[in-house]
């Protein structure tokens, strides 16, 4: 799967997205939510996170990237890395920006995150949104996650569930995916014109890469 990733210089992809809250009381609510990445290797990155409660733009040019909430008029930018996985682990460890499946910029290329796996299933085949997939159940520290990977010679992810183990509710977050391989990007895609009326703020400065 990491191999076929990799491979993919540009392309779309729809996330069909549940997560958990947990309230007080122990009840969990599940909220839905859409995402969608335009991705063009090494440099050009844009996704759309939707749901009922937020809204999210993340535009990635090659030079820098940018925030921007519609909702409220809110964005924000910060000088970026020469490449989109540079950036997401700089918006990550610096901004404390968490990108939905963003991992699947860095599958097969971190040694370390196949040591952190301490148990691992085959589970068998199952059908996710008209393909035949391969589950798969993984185990490591604070996390059980399951990944259904698409047979044939394109091995692409069909669906991920993580469910967070080191919360005695257990919470779950899940995504089905939907890619479009043969996805061409209009010229401003991956460009960002701030709308009339929005207004720019900073990140806070103690996190912005130094």
């Amino acid at each position: 799967m990491g191999t076929t990733l990799r491979a993919l210089q540009t392309f779309g992809l729809h996330l069909d997205t549940t997560s958990e809250e947990v309230l007080t009381t122990g009840q969990k609510i599940q909220h839905g939510g859409v995402v969608d990445y335009s991705v063009r290797r090494p440099n050009a990155l844009r996704i759309e996170a939707n749901s009922d409660r937020t809204s999210r733009i993340i535009v990635y040019d090659g030079t820098t990237l940018t925030l921007f909430s519609p909702r409220i008029g809110y964005w924000a930018s910060f000088p970026a890395p020469n490449n989109i996985r540079d950036t997401l682990d700089a918006a990550r460890d610096r901004l404390g920006l968490e990108l939905p499946i963003s991992d699947m910029f860095n599958w097969g290329n971190d040694p370390a995150a196949l040591a952190r796996i301490t148990s691992a299933i085959s589970v068998g085949p199952e059908h996710i949104a008209g393909q035949t997939c391969q589950q798969y159940a993984m185990r490591q520290d604070k996390v059980d996650w399951q990944i259904w990977i698409r047979e044939g010679e394109q091995a692409l992810p069909c669906k991920v569930v993580i469910t967070t183990t080191d919360d005695p509710s257990m919470p779950q977050f899940s995504a089905v995916f939907n890619w479009r391989l043969d996805a061409t990007f209009a010229a401003d895609t991956f460009s960002f014109t701030p709308p009339e009326g929005a207004r720019r703020i900073q990140f806070s400065q103690q996190l912005l890469p130094r």
